[in-house]
């Protein structure tokens, strides 16, 4: 019983983020301050924020317009990536999705989670 529900679980889980993913059009992203790379910034989606206490889901669109779907922890300042793909002509096209154990951030994720776990959703 336990592998069905833990198979359903994963299921649904797969199933919500292509459901999110293929349902975010109009995300308004703004420029992530100290990212600045290459004469453009990261971005994270501010509109697209999903909070619960400390846990956060965020989009973030790099500098070469590569998509980046994090979950993290505000009081740990530990991240995952959950999905990886571009962004083109306005929309969020996943390639890649991911299930990866959280890791310390580096210094430009390190700012991209500060600028997220600030905004107020």
């Amino acid at each position: 019983m336990k592998f069905i529900s833990l198979t359903l679980v994963a299921t649904l889980g797969v199933l919500s983020l292509a459901m999110r993913a293929s349902a975010i059009s109009d995300v308004v992203w703004k420029p992530v301050p100290g990212t600045k790379i290459n004469n453009d910034f990261w971005y994270v989606g501010t509109n697209t924020i999903d909070r619960q206490g400390a846990r956060i889901t965020f989009d973030v669109r790099t500098n070469s317009k590569q998509y980046v779907l994090y979950s993290a922890n505000c009081q740990t300042r530990m991240m995952q990536r959950l999905a990886e793909g571009s962004v083109k002509t306005g929309k969020i096209v996943v390639y890649e999705r991911y299930r990866e154990a959280y890791f310390p951030p580096n210094q430009v994720q390190k700012k991209v989670l500060n600028y997220a776990c600030s905004q107020k959703r």
